[in-house]
């Protein structure tokens, strides 16, 4: 089975969220993967540290994926907060 992602920006309040990728627990049960959309990880918004290393900062909410550990949920989202 092949899932498909779609890369959109989502308004919600003041803040907007970019869709980078998605959650899921593995069949076995014993582990989190995480699937990031190269395109939307390429395009996702940077910042760097004093040490002139860069990061992408991602969320995962937090009590969306323990319903997915705890098997209530298939998938929850890796979302990008931006300002709108």
């Amino acid at each position: 089975m092949r899932a498909t992602l779609y890369v959109h920006k989502v308004k919600w309040v003041m803040s907007e969220y970019i869709l980078i990728g998605y959650v899921r627990r593995s069949n076995a049960g014993t582990q989190i993967k995480i699937s990031i959309n190269t395109k939307a990880f390429a395009n996702a918004e940077t910042y760097e540290t004093s040490d002139g290393e860069s990061y992408v900062p991602m969320t995962i909410d937090l009590s969306r994926l323990q319903r997915v550990i705890n098997g209530e949920r298939a998938v929850t989202t890796v979302i990008q907060e931006g300002d709108a």
